[in-house]
């Protein structure tokens, strides 16, 4: 059975897996040999088909741009998302301590029970009020 801690951890690991992929496609090693290959192939030729090449080379040139924009924005979004996820993983941790402090100084050993206590209580007594005529709002 996987924790919740395990899972978080988990979902941590998988993200910055994702994210070190990511960099590493940023830094040079695949995706910028690839588009410097692309940017520096020229189509080079005589006669009528001259246009026609000009235009596949503009194309090739403008692909590769958005490539490695795609490739870039990317990566700041995966990079972003990380750095929220952690903040809120924080904050959530935090906001977790808080409420098993706040049941520590009541004495109650489980965070929720009060919670669920006041509804039951609140809703068994708003159905005797029904079940004895009373609270009858078509009267």
């Amino acid at each position: 059975m996987i924790k919740s801690r395990d899972s978080k951890e988990i979902r941590l690991k998988e993200f910055s897996y994702a994210l070190g992929r990511m960099e590493s496609l940023k830094s040079g090693n695949e995706l910028t040999n690839k588009i410097v290959e692309t940017q520096g192939t020229r189509i080079y030729s005589k006669g009528d088909s001259v246009p026609e090449i000009e235009s596949i080379n503009t194309f090739l040139t403008t692909i590769s741009f958005a490539v490695e924009d795609l490739f870039n924005n990317t990566y700041e979004v995966l990079n972003n998302s990380l750095e929220q996820y952690i903040a809120s993983d924080e904050a959530i941790g935090k906001l977790w301590e808080q409420i098993q402090n706040d049941n520590d100084e009541k004495g109650s050993s489980n965070p929720f029970k009060d919670v669920v206590t006041n509804f039951q209580s609140g809703h068994d007594s708003s159905c005797q009020l029904f079940r004895h005529g009373y609270g009858d709002n078509n009267k």
